[in-house]
């Protein structure tokens, strides 16, 4: 791409990258609709613990919160929630250490900072 050398330039060229990004907004929406309707047709989105990747909350900490939710309010142990937290098609490390180690560091926050999980023999849950 040749640099830019004026104003008209840059603005005919931000224009093209506004229309760039609205048309690749809005394949993404038709493509994130057909492949739902694929996955409905298949039956694979029957299934009500998978969410989608789009949809996965910003930060470790409100993840494991809507994992929890999801167990209603049944103990959980690290390894138990890496392994929902698998099901879910959200974004996770490559590595499967890495996942755990995130998983585990966010159920600490969660305890011992928020104060928002008690701990029982059984594993972690959401405090009533």
């Amino acid at each position: 791409m040749k640099p830019i050398k004026s104003f008209a330039e840059a603005k005919r060229r931000l224009t093209e990258l506004k229309d760039s990004i609205t048309e690749l907004n809005a394949f993404l929406e038709f493509a994130d609709d057909a492949i739902s309707k694929v996955n409905t047709l298949k039956g694979s989105s029957a299934d009500a613990s998978t969410m989608q990747a789009t949809r996965a909350p910003a930060t470790w900490g409100e993840r494991m919160i809507e994992l929890f939710k999801e167990s209603e309010n049944k103990p959980i142990m690290q390894k138990q929630m890496m392994e929902m937290y698998e099901r879910t098609g959200w974004p996770m490390p490559s590595d499967r250490g890495d996942l755990y180690r995130a998983i585990s560091g966010a159920i600490a926050y969660l305890y011992k900072k928020k104060g928002v999980l008690e701990k029982t023999d059984k594993g972690y849950r959401l405090k009533v």
